[in-house]
């Protein structure tokens, strides 16, 4: 696995976001055996996940400019803020991906929460704070996301 991440925490004051990238930020990551197949490239304006040479690995781009909000409900500790900056477009875009890859929202949830663990281990976040944060995502994710886009449909 290879994460390498550029953002910056934001100074402004009354925004819903933390931090912001400065450059394209990019995850490579080796398939395990057992991950479901990804079908095809998705991209969009602010994040790329492209599947290898035979399904065997997958590179994910966050790209410039793309704000998020870090992890939500706990603290930023170093290690957490890189897994968040790889989760949360995937999350926020993750009915679009389901879409073009012809999957459930939860499935593509699911493959969020598992790099967002992967990437927190790879930061040599403690094991205790991995567990934490990724039954945390992994128990309320879905419901956070569909909960969240309900409400932006009703406001």
């Amino acid at each position: 696995m290879t994460v390498l991440t550029h953002f910056k925490r934001c100074d402004k004051t009354g925004i819903d976001y933390q931090y912001i990238t400065t450059d394209t930020s990019t995850f490579r990551f080796t398939l395990p055996l057992y991950h479901k197949r990804i079908p095809k490239e998705f991209i969009n304006k602010w994040v790329s996940i492209t599947p290898g040479i035979a399904n065997t690995s997958l590179v994910v781009k966050v790209f410039k400019g793309y704000a998020f909000d870090g992890c939500n409900c706990v603290p930023d500790i170093a290690g957490t803020v890189d897994a968040a900056l790889l989760h949360d477009p995937i999350y926020q875009f993750a009915d679009a991906i389901a879409e073009a890859w012809e999957w459930r929202v939860r499935d593509v949830l699911r493959m969020a929460d598992y790099y967002f663990r992967l990437v927190m281990i790879y930061n040599n976040v403690s094991d205790k704070i991995v567990w934490t944060y990724y039954t945390g995502v992994r128990l309320f994710g879905y419901t956070y996301n569909r909960v969240s886009k309900f409400l932006r449909w009703i406001f």
